[in-house]
């Protein structure tokens, strides 16, 4: 599918900056990321964060078209020094589609 015709936006934080995540600049609650359709009717089936060898970090399921997530600090700080990145599928007109990947590193 290309850019044009996939609906679904890459997944937002304003915790990453320049494609890095800082533990230090992060409140208590951690880092919320937004996952969000240009198309009302596509709903966000699941959001995962892997590391850029693609093992499974984090993974939670929804059924809407425009959903946030927060990840706890006490987790975020166990990936110190990690490359990952936020993708989210979805389902339109019984067709399974991918969100562009959000790349970041985490750091102090």
């Amino acid at each position: 599918m290309t850019a044009a015709k996939n609906p679904l936006n890459a997944p937002a934080s304003e915790s990453i900056e320049n494609e890095k995540l800082s533990i230090s600049k992060l409140g208590a609650a951690g880092a919320t990321f937004r996952l969000s359709s240009n198309d009302p009717k596509v709903h966000i089936g699941s959001f995962w964060i892997r590391q850029a060898n693609e093992q499974k970090i984090e993974e939670q399921s929804t059924k809407k078209s425009e959903v946030s997530f927060t990840i706890s600090k006490a987790v975020i700080e166990t990936w110190l020094g990690l490359q990952l990145f936020a993708q989210c599928n979805a389902i339109q007109n019984g067709d399974v589609i991918t969100s562009p990947k959000t790349l970041f590193t985490v750091v102090a």
